[in-house]
């Protein structure tokens, strides 16, 4: 059923004779009548290759269906197919947490079809128009989705990426081992921008804690060789998570495949530097679990 076959707000017929607010239907029905805000959790995503995909959430053991046009702020014509942005981000919220008003109710088909949109619309007023939320300010955020190298977050109806190297000192290959839609983040807003009425912004976690890599740095002896666990890859660089509590970026085996990230390596450390933070150096060996062909090379000397 699309939303626009719905007429927005319920029958007086659909009103419980008593008027039990302790009963989960009569809240309902006073939110789509009231617009009072609730919150839930997405424990389904429907229909999301066709026209007219849903999100199924579920409050307080109901089950609410949000309409992939009422479930971000993005302006499409509702008759095409959901951009791939939002379809891509909407197949990453099983679990998340979210905020919606019901608009539509009808307890003899046990329906309930909601609208995140217009609170996340509302959000952005009351917290962003009004200035309350600036460059500089720390909030609770939350996880609305995750993916191999970035998380997607919720604040005060702004919903935006932060990779990862935003997330943490510490470098890793895959943010889907640290974090799941559901989570709160700590984050620390960086900039801001306005268009076209919406909000957007870039946040970090690092800031909301010291980087704690210094010493362990400053113990490394330039010339040593270091195990490590690969955490991201280029042509020119590897990065390498060392055993020993440390960052290293690392040239790459010559002429040899380049390893992947999960896999196991040994870094020869050159030079230290403290500006960076981090270590560099090149690689020796790499035992490659989660290469191709589960290979092992080293540097031959």
């Amino acid at each position: 059923m699309m939303i626009a076959d719905c007429p927005i707000g319920f029958d007086p017929e659909e009103v419980p004779e008593t008027k039990d607010r302790g009963d989960n239907w009569w809240r309902v029905l006073e939110g789509a009548s009231s617009h009072i805000i609730l919150t839930g959790t997405v424990v389904g995503i429907e229909g999301l290759e066709g026209p007219a995909p849903y999100a199924v959430v579920d409050w307080q053991g109901i089950s609410v269906r949000i309409p992939g046009e009422k479930l971000f702020l993005g302006d499409w014509d509702p008759d095409r197919p959901m951009p791939a942005l939002y379809q891509h981000r909407m197949g990453r919220m099983l679990g998340a947490t979210v905020d919606f008003v019901p608009i539509k109710v009808c307890r003899r088909d046990n329906l309930v079809l909601g609208d995140r949109s217009a609170v996340l619309g509302q959000k952005q007023r009351d917290y962003w128009d009004s200035g309350l939320v600036h460059p500089g300010t720390r909030a609770q955020a939350r996880v609305i989705g995750v993916t191999r190298d970035r998380v997607t977050i919720e604040l005060f109806g702004v919903e935006t990426d932060i990779p990862k190297e935003g997330l943490s000192w510490a470098w890793f290959a895959d943010a889907r081992d640290r974090y799941q839609a559901g989570d709160t983040l700590l984050v620390r807003v960086t900039l801001t921008a306005k268009k076209e009425g919406c909000w957007s912004a870039l946040v970090t976690c690092k800031g909301e804690t010291a980087q704690p890599d210094r010493e362990r740095l400053l113990r490394l002896v330039p010339g040593s060789t270091y195990l490590g666990t690969v955490t991201d890859v280029s042509e020119w660089d590897v990065q390498v998570r060392l055993a020993v509590g440390v960052n290293a970026s690392a040239d790459p085996l010559p002429e040899e495949p380049l390893p992947q990230p999960g896999d196991q390596a040994a870094v020869l450390i050159t030079r230290i530097s403290q500006e960076d933070q981090i270590a560099y150096g090149a690689l020796t060996a790499v035992w490659g679990e989660n290469s191709e062909e589960g290979s092992a090379y080293e540097m031959c000397v």
